[in-house]
């Protein structure tokens, strides 16, 4: 960062990609964008850091990142690695429950098709096609994409097997 006398603290793109731990190209891709404070001088963005410091507090969503003694970056107590790895826990849970909704509607029901609408009203849509694909994959039941709804549009729907 430059700095001495009355002037403003300005970092290069490459400083503040250091700064923010993202890349060179990410920050670049940002201040042309107009997602970050930045200044155009000659050909180079130039990014104030006092400017950049309340850009991170007023757009900041999640936990605070920190970097450990050993330069790990860690989010509060928890590992990058940790968290990703609790968020995939968390999706396979997710498709675990409702791979068993679905199951049991199935199982429990007289009909032998349903929409996928059904499932889609209790899990969001790409939980529920990750799901009937990886059921239809174990030949749980049997995927169509070829039925045709009373208005005539193509519906997708699930055979019981």
């Amino acid at each position: 960062m430059n700095g001495g006398g009355n002037t403003i603290p300005m970092m290069s793109s490459s400083e503040l990609a250091r700064y923010l731990s993202v890349s060179e190209r990410t920050i670049n891709q940002w201040a042309s964008e107009g997602k970050v404070p930045a200044s155009k001088v000659v050909s180079s963005w130039r990014f104030d850091k006092e400017e950049i410091d309340a850009w991170i507090k007023d757009n900041h969503f999640g936990p605070s990142y920190q970097t450990g003694s050993d330069g790990r970056r860690t989010v509060g107590t928890k590992t990058r690695w940790k968290l990703e790895k609790e968020e995939a826990e968390s999706e396979k849970a997710l498709l675990a429950a409702c791979s068993a909704y679905i199951m049991t509607t199935i199982e429990e029901s007289t009909q032998s098709t349903f929409t996928l609408e059904l499932f889609k009203q209790s899990f969001d849509a790409d939980t529920v096609n990750k799901t009937v694909n990886d059921l239809n994959k174990q030949k749980k039941l049997k995927l169509n994409k070829k039925y045709k709804n009373v208005d005539g549009n193509i519906i997708t729907v699930i055979e019981r097997k």
